[in-house]
This record gives C-alpha cells, structure tokens and sequence, in this order.
C-alpha cells in the first residue's frame, strides 16, 4: 500500500492493497518546525549535563560515606 498523508497526518490518497498503480499528487512541506530545528543539539547537551552531575553526585557522595 502506498499512499500521500499531509503534514497533519491526514490521509490524502492511498493505492489499494496488491494492486501496481502510479499515484501522482501535488504536496507541499509543511511550514512548522521541530523542536531540533529550532534549538539544535540543546537537549543532547542538557542530557549530557545532568548525566554529568549524576554520576559526580553519586561518586562524591559514595566517598564521604
């Protein structure tokens, strides 16, 4: 089965199941951005950063006590 699904998700058109077709349709890319778009590598670095501070609080914390 293939087929065109809008940015929203919709479907706009599908082929039917185990039948050869050629589908052509107008699409345009959406204008909305993903969170990665906009903030880049922010969240890989935030991720990084708390990991970071976990694994010193946990071996600090293991060295006094």
């Amino acid at each position: 089965i293939s087929g065109f699904i809008d940015p929203k998700g919709r479907i706009i058109s599908q082929s039917d199941i185990f039948v050869e077709t050629i589908m052509t349709e107008d699409i345009t890319a959406g204008s909305a951005r993903s969170f990665y778009t906009r903030h880049g590598d922010i969240f890989t670095w935030i991720c990084i950063a708390v990991s970071l501070l976990l694994i010193a609080g946990r071996y600090f914390s293991n060295r006094t006590g």
